[in-house]
């Protein structure tokens, strides 16, 4: 049963700026058409660009915490991944501009000690998250809470809840 979603969709936002110097990048080797170096770097610059563009792509996942496991399913190479909450790490909610988020779980990666991050968008909202944490911290009491900036109002609400900071 899925309990909570988020995904990594924040990295869509990236695209359309590398889509606009692409395609200048293109008209300006289509004017400039006489000199083939200018043209030779064009296209090179517009086929970075475009590798650029898939490499984001690649990163975009859908997240949904289930009650055995995180399940990652990534879009372009349709990969599902399974985290499981006993090698999370440390989980960090980074508060943004205009009460936006981000959130960062560390973890090692099955089988190995590598230990592996992704960022996603936030899972619930500010309000709600102490419900989230406690029902992670149910799952594995050993993952560390992190909360940027050092102003954050949910440093205090934890405090409250658990009695201490990590």
């Amino acid at each position: 049963m899925v309990r909570y979603k988020s995904n990594t969709y924040y990295l869509l936002d990236n695209l359309p700026f590398a889509v606009i110097l692409c395609g200048i990048f293109c008209f300006l080797t289509y004017i400039v058409r006489d000199k083939l170096n200018l043209v030779i770097s064009g296209l090179i610059v517009s086929s970075l660009f475009v590798f650029a563009i898939l490499v984001q792509l690649r990163k975009i996942a859908k997240i949904e915490f289930n009650e055995s496991h995180i399940l990652f399913t990534y879009l372009l190479p349709r990969l599902e991944k399974r985290i499981s909450y006993t090698s999370i790490i440390e989980y960090q909610h980074i508060r943004g501009f205009q009460l936006t988020s981000i959130n960062v779980i560390k973890y090692y990666e099955s089988g190995t000690s590598n230990v592996k991050k992704i960022k996603l968008t936030n899972v619930v909202n500010n309000d709600e998250f102490m419900d989230f944490v406690k029902w992670v911290k149910n799952k594995n009491d050993g993952i560390r809470f992190k909360f940027l900036p050092s102003d954050s109002e949910l440093i205090e609400e934890y405090k409250k809840v658990f009695h201490y900071i990590e």
